[in-house]
């Protein structure tokens, strides 16, 4: 009985060249073989394959290994992964501790200019709402958006320096003189 063959798996920038299959797909490598060896393609270009390997049972057990390196090198890491567990330790994280931060700055910068600490949360309350809602928003695109770490980290810093200086200037704002 003739072995069933893989299929071909068809994916933006997956290989083109006649005979190579993909038998396994990373989030940015595929693993697979062509007429005379196992290779591993870059998912994010088309075209030849990264690094070739022979087709005996080492080359492909070099070829699996040299995937799994691959992939986690330039794969996504765990902590950014939108799994369950992560998305609602990241949600703690922007709306607690953010929170937490930016209020305690927000603090020390009243006490600074001679302004009171005890009226900054009923003076703000919607106020400590803008904090939380910036602190959370820049927390999960920083660490969800699928962009290179400088664009996050702009995100991320441009989002909670606007939010912060707002509800700075609304804080000093709603003081009694």
């Amino acid at each position: 009985m003739a072995e069933p063959s893989l299929p071909e798996v068809l994916r933006p920038g997956s290989p083109r060249s006649a005979g190579s299959v993909l038998t396994h797909l990373g989030e940015v490598f595929g693993l697979g073989y062509g007429p005379d060896y196992y290779a591993v393609w870059d998912l994010r270009r088309a075209g030849e394959p990264v690094i070739r390997f022979d087709t005996s049972p080492i080359g492909w057990e070099a070829a699996w290994r040299r995937f799994h390196e691959l992939e986690r090198e330039h794969g996504t890491p765990a902590w950014r992964r939108s799994t369950i567990g992560w998305i609602l330790l990241h949600v703690a994280i922007g709306l607690i501790a953010l929170t937490f931060v930016q209020l305690f700055l927000i603090g020390f910068v009243l006490g600074i200019v001679g302004k009171s600490v005890d009226e900054l949360t009923n003076a703000t309350g919607w106020g400590v709402a803008l904090v939380a809602f910036t602190g959370l928003t820049a927390w999960l695109l920083f660490v969800f958006l699928r962009k290179p770490a400088g664009v996050r980290w702009g995100a991320f810093l441009g989002l909670l320096g606007a939010g912060f200086a707002a509800d700075l200037i609304l804080a000093l704002a709603t003081q009694p003189s």
